[in-house]
């Protein structure tokens, strides 16, 4: 999917359910704003949030839900946490999933994730890549 895509002009891009499991693949899209994911079979949301953020400096709209890694009817506490890490993970998150971004949800990835913070604030991670919390089926997979 990812190879055919030339236009790094596009603003938008919808790639929902398409049996992605990956996105390592994506070329540098510099002023895409919109990337909808839902519906595919990405696990991973370290890698998929990491490669987003390299790949798409511009993106403010995110949708992963429905996806192993956001998988649909999810616990509370584990959406929560999912929610932190994403916009923790891309600062320039206005809306994820069709949900608007609130100030707690930062302030909580803040909190839990500080590690990242401090990554996506351009300072430096003392402790590398440390294990995030699992607290439900396919929340945070892929070794994260």
């Amino acid at each position: 999917v990812f190879p055919a895509l030339s236009n790094a002009m596009a603003v938008s891009l919808d790639l929902s359910a398409n049996r992605i499991a990956s996105v390592g693949a994506m070329p540098y899209l510099g002023n895409l704003q919109t990337l909808l994911l839902h519906d595919n079979a990405i696990a991973d949301s370290m890698h998929t949030t990491s490669t987003i953020q390299r790949m798409c400096p511009r993106i403010t709209t995110l949708s992963l839900i429905g996806n192993p890694c956001a998988p649909r009817g999810m616990a509370a506490d584990v959406h929560f946490k999912y929610r932190a890490f994403v916009v923790t993970m891309l600062p320039g998150l206005t809306m994820l999933d069709d949900v608007a971004v609130q100030a707690h949800e930062r302030d909580t990835g803040r909190r839990l994730f500080p590690q990242y913070a401090a990554m996506n604030a351009g300072g430096v991670s003392t402790n590398g890549y440390p294990t995030i919390p699992r607290s439900g089926v396919g929340y945070y997979s892929g070794g994260v």
